[in-house]
């Protein structure tokens, strides 16, 4: 007996997402760790804190800190 497909499941993407690209980086556990706790001891969000590091590169090059 054949199987149907099912077909996949959709979620909503979060309005805070709207028209954003995902970036991935790999890390060092430590360095893993280092973002976590500077991200509680700064009580800030890890991604806030990604994009301050990624404005910060593109200050650095002459460009605009538009992430």
């Amino acid at each position: 007996m054949a199987r149907e497909a099912v077909p996949a499941t959709r979620y909503p993407k979060a309005t805070t997402r709207e028209g954003k690209r995902v970036v991935t980086a790999y890390v060092s556990p430590e360095a893993f760790r280092q973002l976590k706790r500077l991200a509680a001891d700064t009580d800030a969000q890890q991604q806030d804190l990604l994009l301050e590091g990624i404005n910060l590169l593109f200050e650095k090059h002459g460009l605009s800190r538009i992430a």
